[in-house]
């Protein structure tokens, strides 16, 4: 290996090829040609490095390459080329070699290697020590008198991490600072958003909308997502425009559920505020009240609404028919409706009243905008406890209490289902396929719950998976994370399905933070497992006989599982009312 010392000609004509070399990349790395930059890694960079010409020219070599490998996605190996340039350059510790640097040219520099590694870290949700490197970033470039236009892109990427931190109202008011520099209109706004996302990769937009959505302000993060889009179309960035519908439309639902829960709280507290206040009922003495107001009809077919009402502490407390013409409390729906059969006199007591009866239940069951009726019959003889209808009085009492919807809340899960679709149907256009995974299953989660049962959803599901467990059989599969061409990629040990680049994207891809909208890995692991195995199974000779019964009847009832799931619940844990500038603030 030639060092510094060894011949002045050779080291001579070392500088001037790392000079050449490091200028072919910066060519490159302008036309955005990323996989170029890093395919000169193996046949030049290596050599160039491993020959140290030039101390402050390798660093930019190595420091252009990792830049390179994070835009590409490659972030585990980008780091280790950040760390060699960082410690090659001086070996010293960040704020030491700060005040060690000469010259305003190799502070730059050092800035460039933090700014690296402080991306390359958020990109691997190392956040804490992102967070370290952004701030060393900051506060040197605050120290070279930097413009505040030019201080812009990276106080937008630790505005990010503080994101991935939960400091969103210290990242809201990092964002508004920057898109407020200037007065702007609509458009104009629109247009810096592009502009700064072409320089740090950020839409800024996009990034506000997500902080509001994580404290529960969804109207101005819808606002801000739908003007994101349009940055996004701009810049004819396909990976956002899909991003921005697929976040707008998540958002959107959340914004429902919230409000539902506002309703559901709405009607308790006027469910419970009745005048019928007393002991508690059993629920056999439910069922006793609930057949003598049949049978006051003597006989004669007919059927009858009633409201059981309830304590504070939701046990029934009373059951009383509700008269045509009564006045309702405002956001409480009656749920359960009962008819009866007609009885022959033969089946009438002295008094006129039937020994038995044959009751059919009609109950609402509401799911999202869609209300589904559902019919119960019973056979009872009166004074006798049945155990199927005290088992469903039981069941119906558990319910949650129901409400009305709001016009403006149907036409929100309007707005979400359009934007799901407009999102799936871009993912498609732009062959993004992770992406477009993700739209389908967020949308059929919805579809499902809104359909209990629909038998579509659970088929459409299962051509998701295959297609995920097929594209495992292509020459060179891509890592989950980063959806990137990789060498000496890991396979998941669940699955055998999914690969990744690295332990750190394998971990990433289960362990997703809040504000994603990427299916976490582990909730669709077992799934990938048993369609695997399933697709195994039938290909056997005998199609796989029983044992291929067995596993398709679990494999639906995992199906069945996860779109039963409420994967939006989590967002009814991140309300909050912080003061501060919205983003209406950006418009005139």
């Amino acid at each position: 290996m030639l060092r510094r010392q060894d011949t002045g000609g050779l080291l001579c004509r070392s500088v001037e090829e790392a000079e050449h070399l490091l200028g072919k990349m910066q060519q490159l790395y302008d036309i955005r040609d990323y996989a170029g930059v890093v395919s000169l890694q193996r046949r030049e960079i290596w050599k160039c490095l491993r020959l140290f010409a030039d101390s402050q020219t390798c660093v930019e070599i190595a420091c252009l390459l990792a830049t390179a490998m994070t835009a590409s996605g490659t972030h585990t190996v980008a780091i280790a080329y950040f760390r060699w340039a960082q410690r090659h350059y001086n070996g010293c510790d960040m704020i030491t070699s700060a005040n060690a640097l000469c010259g305003r040219p190799a502070k730059l520099l050092m800035a460039r290697i933090w700014a690296g590694l402080g991306r390359a870290y958020t990109e691997v949700g190392n956040f804490a020590d992102a967070e370290s490197y952004f701030a060393s970033c900051i506060w040197l470039r605050a120290d070279l008198h930097n413009t505040p236009a030019t201080m812009m892109p990276y106080r937008l990427m630790q505005a990010q991490n503080w994101h991935a931190l939960h400091k969103h109202d210290k990242a809201i008011v990092t964002i508004l600072e920057i898109m407020l520099s200037d007065g702007r209109t609509e458009a104009a706004t629109v247009d810096f958003a592009a502009r700064l996302a072409d320089k740090s990769g950020i839409c800024p937009l996009q990034l506000l909308g997500r902080c509001y959505t994580a404290i529960g302000k969804y109207n101005e993060s819808l606002t801000c997502l739908a003007l994101a889009f349009s940055s996004s179309s701009k810049r004819e960035d396909a990976v956002s425009m899909v991003t921005c519908r697929l976040e707008y439309a998540v958002t959107q639902v959340a914004h429902v559920k919230c409000e539902n829960r506002s309703l559901e709280r709405t009607a308790h507290a006027l469910y419970f505020s009745t005048d019928f206040i007393g002991p508690p009922l059993s629920v056999t003495m439910v069922q006793r009240q609930v057949v003598q107001l049949c049978t006051e009809a003597h006989g004669m077919a007919g059927d009858v609404s009633f409201r059981i009402f309830m304590n504070g502490n939701g046990h029934p407390t009373a059951v009383r028919q509700v008269l045509s013409g009564a006045y309702e409390e405002p956001r409480c729906v009656l749920p359960l409706k009962v008819a009866w059969r007609a009885v022959e006199s033969s089946q009438l007591s002295d008094s006129g009243s039937p020994f038995s009866l044959a009751l059919v239940f009609e109950s609402t069951k509401r799911a999202q905008n869609a209300i589904h009726v559902v019919e119960h019959t019973f056979h009872c003889t009166v004074g006798v406890e049945l155990p199927s209808l005290t088992s469903f009085l039981s069941e119906f009492l558990s319910r949650p209490l129901h409400y009305s919807q709001t016009a403006q809340t149907e036409d929100n899960m309007r707005l979400a289902k359009s934007a799901f679709e407009s999102a799936t149907e871009l993912a498609l256009q732009h062959k993004l396929v992770a992406l477009h995974r993700d739209c389908v299953i967020f949308r059929l989660c919805l579809q499902f719950e809104q359909n209990m049962g629909d038998t579509d959803t659970i088929d459409t599901f299962k051509q998701v998976l295959q297609a995920q467990v097929d594209a495992a059989k292509t020459p060179n599969p891509k890592c989950f994370t980063c959806n990137q061409d990789c060498t000496g990629i890991t396979v998941c040990g669940g699955c055998r399905v999914v690969r990744f680049c690295d332990a750190p994207h394998q971990k990433h891809a289960s362990n997703r933070p809040f504000f994603s909208t990427t299916v976490s890995h582990k909730l669709i692991c077992p799934l990938l497992v048993l369609c695997k195995s399933l697709s195994k199974c039938k290909a056997k000779p005998d199609g796989g006989g029983a044992e291929a019964v067995l596993l398709a009847e679990k494999y639906d009832k995992g199906l069945l599982q996860f779109l039963s799931t409420d994967h939006f619940i989590k967002y009814l844990d991140h309300e909050s009312d912080m003061p501060g500038t919205h983003i209406h603030s950006l418009l005139p």
